[in-house]
């Protein structure tokens, strides 16, 4: 497959690795301020729900989608039906449904120019960004965006974002709409920007070569170059590809704490990030949830009785038993 390479402004090469990691760290921290795409996820479904009422009758309807949500979502499908666990489980959806997986990456590549997803090499990650845009951009186009009153949406503004950004690291030609979104400027200003005789940006509304785009983005602070092509996921790689058998793998924070069976409160386990926070009463369950995240977060006892979230830095491999013991 066919590689396009082109001199994006980037960090200098001994601090490519620091960069990658502060901005998965920002996206981390940053998740959700923008905006939510999960609104717009809800709202389709219950739009698809009443679809498949008129095809089906409302009771094989609830039922399929009970059994659809009920995969991830098992204990308040029983509870209160689909639509209930949603509502429940609002801040999960991006972590445990696979559109909320794929809406989640790729707010990361976005905004930050990074692939989320574990890649042996470059050609591989090309192809997980080519599908995960490609299925984003299918799922929109799939929907009536203004009957279902979801155009204005976050999610149809990321996937754009996206689909924006992926075309220049192809080096493909880009629309004025397309360097509005991943400028952060409005439309109008924009077109200013290429029209006139002190025009900023060479071409027009409906064509911007990539070379010219990336260039012009260059000299925005709010754009961050893609660094997809640098990323190196070797150690996440041997850890995916690890025997599992009679040990787990277990995050160890910045300080060297491991998430280990005695760090419940009040009967729980806390984990994720300010505002996607879940708890779990099983340690199992809450190390799975962890073992999920690409930046695993969660919630340990400090001085004073207090607790505190930490973030996994590292993983380690350790024998089942001794969790046990614990």
């Amino acid at each position: 497959m066919a590689l396009h390479f082109f001199p994006d402004p980037a960090p200098a090469p001994n601090s490519v690795e620091e960069e990658i990691e502060r901005r998965h760290m920002e996206f981390v921290d940053g998740f959700g301020n923008d905006g939510f795409f999960e609104e717009a996820l809800v709202v389709s479904l219950k739009q698809i729900s009443r679809i498949c009422t008129v095809y089906f009758g409302e009771e094989t309807a609830n039922a399929g989608l009970d059994l659809m949500v009920g995969r991830y979502f098992s204990d308040n499908v029983a509870k209160g039906g689909w639509e209930y666990a949603l509502e429940e489980e609002y801040s999960g959806i991006y972590s445990e449904l696979p559109i909320g997986h794929l809406f989640h990456d790729l707010d990361a590549y976005a905004n930050y120019g990074i692939v989320l997803t574990p890649a042996r090499d470059v050609e591989t990650r090309e192809r997980i960004l080519r599908r995960d845009v490609q299925k984003a951009e299918e799922f929109i186009e799939a929907i009536p965006l203004e009957a279902w009153g979801i155009d204005n949406e976050h999610a149809l503004r990321l996937v754009r974002k996206a689909s924006a950004r992926l075309k220049l690291d192809l080096g493909q030609p880009v629309k004025a709409e397309d360097l509005a979104l991943l400028s952060g400027l409005a439309l109008q200003s924009i077109k200013n920007r290429l029209s006139g005789r002190s025009k900023e940006i060479n071409g027009n509304r409906n064509r911007i070569d990539a070379h010219e785009a990336l260039a012009w983005l260059s000299t925005r602070e709010e754009f961050l170059p893609s660094l997809w092509r640098e990323q190196d996921d070797t150690s996440k790689i041997e850890f995916l590809d690890g025997d599992m058998e009679g040990a787990l793998f277990v995050p160890v924070a910045t300080d060297g704490s491991r998430f280990e069976p005695d760090m419940h409160k009040d009967g729980f386990y806390y984990v994720g990030n300010e505002g996607h926070e879940r708890r779990f009463e099983d340690y199992d369950e809450a190390l799975e949830a962890l073992q999920n995240m690409m930046v695993p977060v969660w919630r340990r006892p400090i001085e004073g009785g207090n607790w505190t979230r930490v973030r996994g830095r590292s993983w380690d491999r350790v024998p089942c038993e001794c969790l046990r013991k614990a």
